[in-house]
C-alpha cells in the first residue's frame, strides 16, 4: 500500500506569509513610532527642565541683585553662589561674587576667587584691575602696577585701571607717564571730572602752575561738590600768590569734606542696618542736595519701601520723579498719599504739576486751585496755575 501524502495549499502559505509580513511590518512601524515619541516626549522634558532651570537662574540673579542693592551683602552672596550652581560660565556672576566678598571684608576669599576667575576667562578685565587693588594694598607696586596694565591691554576704554596706576605712578614720582594716563582717559571721557582733577594734581607736582589751575577748574565746573579739586586749586592758587582765592578754595573743601564725611557715615550706617527707613531718607536727602537725582531716586524709594505710610518721603520722591520726567511713577505715588491725606496742598500741588506735563492742564487746573483752598498760595503755585488755565484754553480752541 503507497502512502499518499497531500501538497501544501500554495494560496494557503502565500496568505499566511503575508500575514506574517504584515505584522512584521506594523511591528517595525511600531518600534519606530514608539522611538519617535519616546524621543519627542523626552526632548520635550529636557526643554522644560532646560527653561525652569533658565527661570531659576534668573530668579536668584534677580534676588541677589535686589539683596547687594540693599546692602544685604552676605545675602547676595548666598543667591550668586546658587545661581552659579546652575551655570558658572558667565564672569559677570563670579565678578559679583568677588564684590560681595569684599564688601564683607574677605579679601583672601575675593583674591583667590578672582585669581580663578582670570584662569577661566584671561581677557576679563575688571578682574586684573581689583587684582591691582589688593596688589597696592600690599604695597606691592610692580604686581599692582602689572595688573592695570593687563586691564587696559584686555579693555583699552576701561578707565578705571589707567586711574589707578596714573596716581600709583605719582606716588612713585613718575609724573610724566602719570600724565599720558590722565590724557589718555580724556581721549576716552571727554568729561572725566576724575581725570581733571588727576591731570591738576600731576601738573601741580610738575610746577606748570597755569596748566594745573585750568585742569583743575574744568574739574570743579563737571562736579563742584568734590571737595579735593578745591583743595588742589587752593594750592596752585597759593603758588601764583592769589591768595584770597585760594583761602576761599580752601574754605570751600573744607565745608565739602566735611559733607563728605557725613555721606560716607551714611553709607556705613546703612550697611549696618539696611533696613531703618530714616537712614535711607537720609541718603536720599543728602543726594538731592548735591543734585545726585538718580542716587536720590533710588535711596527715597528703598525709604519708601520701608515705611509706606510716610507722606512726605512719598511726596519728595515724587517731586524727584517729575524732576526726572518719570510722570507715570510719580502720578502713581501721589494718587497714594490722596488716598490717605486727601487734603494735603503739597501733594494737589505736585499733582498739578504732574499734570500739567502730562498736558491734562484742565485737571492741572483743577489740582493746583485745590492746593490753594487748602492753604498753599504761593507765587510759583500762582504762575503755575496761570499757565495750565492759558494750556487749557488753547487746548480747548484746538478741539
Amino acid at each position: 500500500m503507497v502512502c499518499s501524502s497531500k501538497k501544501p495549499d500554495e494560496n494557503m502559505m502565500m496568505k499566511t506569509l503575508n500575514c506574517h509580513n504584515f505584522h512584521s511590518s506594523f511591528h517595525r512601524i511600531f518600534v519606530v513610532l514608539s522611538a519617535t515619541i519616546f524621543l519627542i516626549f523626552i526632548s520635550f522634558i529636557a526643554c522644560a527642565a532646560e527653561e525652569s532651570m533658565g527661570d531659576l537662574y534668573q530668579h536668584y540673579l534677580a534676588n541677589a541683585q535686589e539683596a547687594e542693592n540693599r546692602y544685604q551683602f552676605n545675602d547676595a552672596l548666598q543667591w550668586y553662589r546658587k545661581a552659579m550652581q546652575l551655570d558658572d560660565t558667565d564672569p559677570e556672576i563670579h565678578y559679583a561674587q568677588v564684590r560681595q566678598q569684599v564688601a564683607l571684608q574677605k579679601y583672601e576669599e575675593a583674591e583667590q576667587e578672582l585669581l580663578r576667575l582670570i584662569e577661566k576667562h584671561p581677557t576679563f578685565a575688571a578682574a586684573y584691575n581689583l587684582l591691582g587693588v589688593f596688589a597696592q594694598q600690599k604695597d606691592d607696586h610692580e604686581k599692582a602696577e602689572n595688573y592695570f596694565r593687563l586691564a587696559m591691554r584686555h579693555q583699552p576704554d576701561y578707565n578705571r585701571p589707567r586711574f589707578l596706576l596714573a596716581h600709583l605712578l605719582i606716588n612713585l614720582q613718575r609724573y610724566e607717564e602719570a600724565r599720558i594716563l590722565f590724557e589718555e582717559m580724556l581721549e576716552h571721557q571727554s568729561d572725566s571730572m576724575k581725570a581733571y582733577e588727576g591731570l591738576g594734581q600731576v601738573l601741580l607736582k610738575q610746577a606748570k602752575i597755569p596748566e594745573a589751575i585750568a585742569a583743575l577748574q574744568r574739574a570743579i565746573t563737571l562736579n563742584p561738590h568734590e571737595p579735593d579739586p578745591h583743595r588742589l586749586l587752593g594750592q596752585a592758587l597759593a603758588q601764583c600768590g592769589k591768595r584770597e582765592e585760594a583761602k576761599a578754595e580752601m574754605e570751600t573743601y573744607q565745608q565739602l569734606k566735611q559733607k563728605q564725611t557725613q555721606l560716607q557715615g551714611l553709607l556705613r550706617s546703612v550697611r549696618r542696618t539696611p533696613k531703618d527707613a530714616k537712614l535711607w531718607n537720609a541718603l536720599g536727602q543728602h543726594y538731592l542736595e548735591r543734585n545726585q537725582w538718580e542716587k536720590a531716586i533710588e535711596s527715597y524709594q528703598k525709604g519708601v519701601e520701608l515705611d509706606p505710610e510716610n507722606t512726605k518721603t512719598k511726596l519728595t520722591l515724587s517731586l524727584l520723579h517729575i524732576k526726572k520726567e518719570n510722570y507715570a511713577q510719580a502720578h502713581e505715588l501721589l494718587n497714594t498719599i490722596m488716598q490717605t491725606d486727601a487734603n494735603n496742598a503739597s501733594c494737589h500741588n505736585a499733582l498739578g504739576i504732574c499734570l500739567m506735563m502730562e498736558q491734562q492742564y484742565e485737571k492741572a487746573v483743577d489740582a493746583f486751585q485745590r492746593a490753594i483752598q487748602l492753604g498753599m498760595d504761593t507765587q510759583e503755585l500762582r504762575s503755575n496755575l496761570e499757565l495750565a488755565v492759558q494750556k487749557a484754553r488753547v487746548a480747548e480752541r484746538n478741539r
